[in-house]
């Protein structure tokens, strides 16, 4: 396929209207003007008045107000040149007066350029056609020109000439294109259906005022947007219409079609502007669109496009690098052909097919059926000019008219059109008569002189028409019943609204198709044989799958999104889009035969809409458009982002509740403080317990809310330090208990203090604190997204795809929270580890136990958390918020709770003695070094037994008779000073025994010892002198 030279000449929609409220304003302006203007005949005058509105629209309706502009600004002197000064006025008028006052050189740079370059460096630059009467007489390149002026201008304004709100609406300022809010929602709505679509989404061609007005909605995702550059022909121009609905009415991507200079195109487009594409095949666009993905990207005037959406693959390929786009068939199958009318056939039915054009013996048949077009000039000549009307012209033509092969306006036919036969069509007088074939120009792919020659057709064709001059002549065989013979390709408009039948042509094979010149350069060679080729390559024209191209960039950025539930459909739905040459051959023929509206482009808009809203509603999923869209499409999202759920509130009830519980049990520890069982707990280890799980169940609560920067950074910095303050004081208790048990197995004193206690808390909490500080500035955790599709039932059974929001916590590199995790894990693992080490630690000394189960309690959870996070590494916090209150609230029961509750039952019982040590001082016990002669030896440590009601201090008999046995001596009485209230050691000198006799008799008194004695440890409190009370014996 080839371009359409004339991308404004178009079919019998040329001299149609724009609007039909508009006929009136544009017949009083075109009356007032020509008033001016001299006209130099009479017959000249009276035929520009009865077709004035035709001459109107054929004056460029897409860019009027420019045009109006034009001829206003024409005036000193009214020469159809504009000047510099007159340019100026030009542009206030079309902008009301932004520079007025200004000269020239004082315009912006851009401004001027554009003057000048139009100028061509002269003084002005012609002007003719701008007005209404003279659009008449204007050349076709004339009128190319001043459009092309026009585009440029408004684009250096940013009027967006093609999408004028109020220049292009009626006086109730609604745009002209009822669809411009969607195809299938209006039209839904009148068909009645209970299913209306949303409003479609924008592209960057809707002007501001579109959006404000709510004609289209911004879309929820941030798709690129997809631009489509169609081949300059009918179907191409349909099919890429039917891509733009589906994708932005039905799966809400923005879609825009970009035709270069060839007018506005887009379905959405307020002035129903049906342009084409200035570029046949433009394969630029596809490989600009690889380098910066999103066409939007592109500040300058750069064609990029994605998608071409009807290839001729054996026409074109030579012109196109395959590695940057992908082709995917797309159910239309296209061919080129000979046609010939209805009646033809009729009259000779061996016409249908080859066998009636090839060989001399149909010379004579087909020089004399197939006559010459004639223009309107060429007949006129022949004709005394044509002062008299007959069947074919009302009149002579104007200057611009007389090269026309058919002409009509305001319903009326002023030229139907003439075929002549010449003496190439007399046999008798010609011995090499032709008739005449209609043909279009070599360029566009047909090899009708290959054809000719070398099977002995005699057709032959003059010169090459161009697309306006086709449409022309297959008017007038239409108006005149004449018989006409053309090169056409199928699927297109121009032969719908007639009855064309194709001729059957000599089966087309590898071998023909590899003996045809496929390059334009050989195709229109001046060089007759080259241009002939070879006889191989004569045969017919074989019928083609067509294609739509998709450049990489689609694919790219399909991939390139990570969040599924963020991917654009577009990639998946221009590989589904499949629409047979059947319909589009219906639509065309619908567009071409509805005479209900005046709009060329309206007309293409309802032909396309009505057969995707057929389409939409059918209860056969084959023929519906809805087989196009994806699985899980379209998306869209909730109406509130992130809202408190039941579980958010669980989460922070119960978060709340052990909260208050850590508070009660720091309370009831205070309360009991005294109690014996507190005292051998040490207060401070309970109280550094409860502050850090205080801390960590603050942290449970903002893990059940919606994360910000903030709190992200807040229950980081409480988790960390909240278990570092939990499980320092828990790892270093176990690990005294178990030094505790080394040492006395190897009879040795062993002393710990309280300051060495802090100091490792206070250690470890600087080491984190510092941490969490370089995390906070160098890499802070944030609120983050994550987006899943749930698919839903809706109200009326449809499936409602929405796109969820989950926020968490995350920072730019994972080793932060890794590292975190490694430092809870070091402290729970060693605590584990030691808590195992002390399972064999006697009864009397049970408290290990309990510590133990605190350890492995953390460890469990811990473990848990870090298997919910590799599994679910997004929407785990609600789960993280109740491991932690669980993890606090068993962690701290566990420990304290035995203790509490024996306070009570201690509080609550009646008095009684006990041996016990002091909460502080030197540990000593029947565990005491010992040595071989000449080493001192302990026998007996102080048991201090206490009255709790009397607080009165005794030696219990049992631990001196315990002594005096081992070492068959009377131990010295243990006193008490009653004024400082401390022990003073009676000690006893044992010499000349055996270490290994005497530990066996010391650990064999122990087991003898009641249970109601225990082995005291305790924790010097050291005096600030650093002084120590030493021992002797």
């Amino acid at each position: 396929m080839q371009l359409k030279q004339e991308p404004q000449m178009l079919h019998s929609k040329i001299n149609r209207q724009w609007w039909t409220k508009k006929k009136l304003s544009v017949l009083a302006l075109s009356l007032i003007l020509m008033h001016f203007l001299p006209l130099t005949s009479t017959d000249s005058r009276n035929r520009k008045l009865q077709i004035e509105e035709s001459i109107v629209e054929d004056s460029i309706a897409a860019t009027a107000p420019c045009l109006t502009a034009l001829a206003k600004s024409d005036t000193q002197p009214r020469d159809a040149q504009l000047d510099k000064n007159e340019y100026l006025d030009f542009l206030n008028i079309l902008t009301q007066g932004d520079y007025d006052g200004l000269d020239f050189e004082d315009l912006p740079l851009d401004l001027k350029t554009n003057y000048d370059n139009f100028a061509k460096g002269g003084q002005g630059f012609s002007c003719f056609g701008a007005q209404p009467a003279e659009a008449f007489l204007a050349s076709e390149v004339q009128k190319q020109f001043l459009r092309d002026f026009c585009l440029k201008v408004n684009e250096l304004l940013g009027n967006e000439v093609n999408r004028p709100i109020t220049s292009a609406a009626s006086a109730t300022n609604e745009p002209l294109n009822r669809y411009v809010g969607g195809c299938l929602r209006e039209k839904l709505k009148e068909l009645g259906s209970d299913v209306i679509p949303k409003r479609r989404a924008c592209n960057s061609h809707d002007s501001p005022e579109i959006i404000e007005q709510g004609l289209c909605e911004v879309s929820q995702f941030d798709y690129m947007e997809i631009r489509i550059t169609p081949g300059n022909w009918d179907s191409a121009n349909f099919y890429a219409l039917i891509i733009q609905i589906i994708l932005s009415e039905l799966l809400f991507v923005p879609v825009s079609i970009d035709t270069g200079t060839g007018g506005e195109l887009n379905f959405y487009d307020v002035n129903n502007g049906f342009g084409y594409n200035s570029v046949s095949h433009n394969y630029e666009a596809l490989a600009n669109s690889n380098k910066v993905a999103d066409c939007r990207d592109y500040s300058d005037n750069t064609t990029c496009a994605h998608v071409f959406p009807e290839f001729w693959q054996a026409y074109q390929n030579s012109q196109l690098n395959y590695d940057e786009v992908e082709e995917v068939f797309n159910s239309m199958v296209g061919y080129l052909s000979w046609y010939v009318p209805k009646h033809v056939v009729e009259d000779d039915m061996t016409l249908m097919s080859y066998i009636g054009y090839f060989g001399k013996d149909n010379k004579e048949k087909l020089a004399k059926l197939f006559k010459r077009p004639t223009t309107w000039g060429d007949y006129c000549a022949s004709k005394s000019n044509c002062t008299t009307k007959d069947d074919y012209a009302s009149g002579p033509p104007g200057v611009e008219e007389k090269d026309l092969y058919f002409f009509e306006g305001d319903g009326e036919k002023y030229y139907t059109g003439f075929f002549n036969a010449t003496e190439r069509n007399d046999c008798t007088l010609n011995s090499d008569c032709t008739g005449h074939f209609v043909d279009y120009p070599c360029s566009w792919g047909a090899f009708t002189d290959q054809i000719t020659h070398w099977n002995n057709v005699s057709l032959e064709h003059e010169k090459e028409y161009t697309y306006s001059e086709l449409l022309q002549i297959f008017k007038a065989a239409n108006a005149t019943n004449s018989s006409i013979i053309a090169t056409w390709w199928y699927p297109d408009s121009a032969l719908e609204p007639y009855d064309y039948w194709s001729v059957s042509l000599p089966k087309a094979t590898l071998e023909c198709q590899s003996n045809r010149f496929l390059p334009k350069i050989n195709r229109c060679s001046l060089n007759k044989t080259e241009r002939l080729g070879n006889e191989l390559g004569s045969c017919g024209y074989q019928s083609q799958s067509l294609s739509t191209l998709i450049a990489n960039s689609v694919k790219k950025d399909f991939l390139q999104e990570v969040n599924e539930a963020l991917r654009s459909p577009a990639y998946e739905t221009l590989r589904e889009i499949r629409v047979q040459s059947l319909d589009i051959s219906a639509m065309l023929r619908n567009w071409t035969m509805d005479q209900r509206t005046d709009s060329s482009g309206y007309n293409a808009r309802e032909a396309v809409c009505t057969w995707l809203a057929d389409s939409y509603m059918s209860e056969d999923k084959s023929k519906s458009v809805k087989r196009f869209i994806p699985n899980t499409y379209p998306r869209e999202f909730p109406a509130t982002s992130w809202e408190l759920k039941w579980y958010n509130y669980a989460a922070m009830i119960f978060g709340i509740i052990v909260l208050i519980a850590v508070l009660l049990i720091t309370a009831a520890v205070h309360y009991y403080r005294s109690a014996r069982i507190i005292r051998m707990a040490q207060p401070e280890f309970i109280n550094l317990f409860a502050l850090g799980y205080f801390m960590v169940c603050i942290a449970a609560i903002l893990c059940a809310i919606m994360p910000t920067d903030a709190t992200c950074i807040a229950r980081q910095w409480l988790i960390s330090l909240g278990y570092t303050q939990g499980m320092v004081p828990l790892l270093m208790k176990v690990s005294v208990i178990n030094l505790l048990m080394n040492q006395a197995k190897k009879m040795k004193r062993f002393r710990v203090s309280k300051r060495s206690l802090y100091g490792y808390v206070i250690a470890c909490t600087i080491i984190i604190s510092a941490y969490l500080l370089a995390w906070t500035f160098i890499d802070p955790q944030s609120q983050s997204k994550e987006f899943k599709v749930i698919s839903e039932g809706d109200e009326k059974g449809d499936q409602k795809n929405l796109v969820e929001t989950e926020f968490y916590c995350a920072s730019s590199s994972p080793i932060w929270i890794a590292v975190a995790v490694a430092w809870e894990a070091v402290f729970m693992l060693a605590a584990a580890v030691l808590s195992f080490q002390s399972r064999n630690v006697r009864s009397d000394m049970n408290e290990s136990r309990e510590l133990g189960r605190m350890a492995y309690i953390h460890l469990l959870f811990f473990i848990v958390r870090i298997i919910i996070a590799l599994s679910q590494p997004v929407s785990m916090d609600i789960i993280l918020s109740f491991l932690l209150s669980l993890d606090s609230l068993l962690s701290i029961l566990l420990y304290t709770g035995p203790k509490i509750w024996g306070a009570r039952k201690e509080k609550n019982s009646p008095p009684r003695s006990s041996c016990a040590a002091s909460s502080l001082g030197t540990f000593h016990g029947p565990l005491a070094q010992s040595g071989v002669s000449g080493v001192k030896v302990v026998h007996c440590a102080t048991c201090t037994c206490f009255n709790q009601n009397h607080q009165n201090s005794q030696t219990p008999a049992s631990c001196i008779n315990t002594v005096n046995r081992l070492h068959n001596k009377t131990a010295e009485s243990c006193t008490m000073d009653s004024e400082n209230g401390k022990d003073h050691e009676e000690e006893t000198r044992a010499v000349g025994r055996k270490p290994s006799i005497l530990r066996s008799r010391i650990m064999s008194a122990l087991r003898s010892v009641p249970s109601s004695l225990n082995i005291a440890y305790n924790i010097e409190n050291e005096e600030e002198n650093g002084s120590e009370r030493s021992k002797s014996s």
